[in-house]
């Protein structure tokens, strides 16, 4: 689309993403593994482009170019792996795992364009990585500074007591009933209610999707059912397993974020049923509204 000058810019773009990454990872430490990296890259987009080309026409180049040079991508890490295995890490482990996924999704982006069209929310989201990449790459990402302490002031020595009066000045120990009233786990519906409201939009939105009356049915029961579990008047499971893992994936990331380890079986029972049961009876709701519009007769466009 835009020429030889655009295809090298966006070649150099990528290149440097992937360089940069692996430079601040650790991948990359020295000139020597640098110019590997991009020897490698262009040569599997050469060599892959040629193979194709003789083997299945000329027309697979853009797939050929972009395939090739991520599997010498792969070759590179692999063998850097094997050499390095081993070796002590210079990295904090938080900082690279942050950036192993930020690398990880710019790779998927990078092969699911080329088999697929980039739009702006794709293309949106490749910036904001390359933008959080960059961040925590020079480490420009800072936590709020600590609060500066009081100057310190000279205080008298303390006078020596007798141990008898030292045991009596003591106070006494918290008993356990005391300790677990301190590590109780305060109880708030709000981050679960929350959470609820996200999965809810979420749900709803499938729903608008999904459950259609394919089969023509003036009942709702019968529509729903349809939708769930038929696909061309044959048992389908494919739209019901969809709800349920969109569920049980929000459910265990949400509650997750929320659970302590200190936190009784009664307060993660409690989130849990709440959860449940606001998400499950907001998405019911919504769908016996929608249902109500699908099971009039006549045509259903306007509706």
């Amino acid at each position: 689309m835009t020429g030889l000058l655009g295809f090298g810019a966006y070649i150099l773009l990528f290149v440097s993403v992937f360089y940069f990454g692996l430079k601040w990872l650790g991948f990359i430490r020295t000139p020597g593994e640098r110019n590997a990296f991009i020897a490698l890259w262009l040569a599997g987009g050469f060599v892959s482009t040629v193979v194709f080309g003789v083997w299945r026409g000329w027309i697979y180049l853009g797939v050929a170019l972009p395939f090739g040079m991520i599997v010498g991508f792969f070759i590179f890490l692999i063998a850097d792996a094997i050499r390095h295995y081993g070796a002590d890490l210079t990295i904090d482990p938080a900082r690279a795992l942050w950036l192993s996924a930020l690398i990880a999704a710019l790779i998927g982006h990078f092969i699911e364009i080329h088999f697929g069209i980039a739009i702006v929310a794709t293309r949106t989201y490749f910036w904001f990585y390359v933008a959080l990449l960059v961040i925590l790459g020079m480490n420009k990402l800072t936590e709020a500074s600590a609060p500066v302490a009081a100057p310190l002031r000279a205080e008298p020595a303390p006078v020596a007591r007798p141990a008898s009066n030292r045991r009596k000045n003591r106070p006494p120990r918290a008993g356990a009933a005391t300790r677990r009233a301190r590590e109780a786990v305060e109880v708030s519906p709000v981050p679960v209610v929350a959470w609820t409201a996200v999965t809810t939009l979420i749900g709803v939105t499938l729903a608008f999707e999904f459950i259609t009356n394919q089969i023509g049915t003036p009942n709702s029961l019968e529509l729903v059912n349809a939708a769930l579990f038929t696909k061309g008047g044959e048992a389908s499971y494919g739209v019901a397993l969809l709800f349920g893992l969109t569920w049980l994936i929000a459910g265990i990331v949400g509650l997750g974020e929320e659970y302590s380890p200190r936190a009784s079986r009664e307060v993660l029972g409690y989130e849990i049923a709440l959860f449940v049961v606001l998400a499950f009876t907001a998405w019911l709701w919504f769908v016996l509204l929608q249902t109500r519009w699908l099971t009039q007769t006549g045509d259903l466009t306007p509706r």
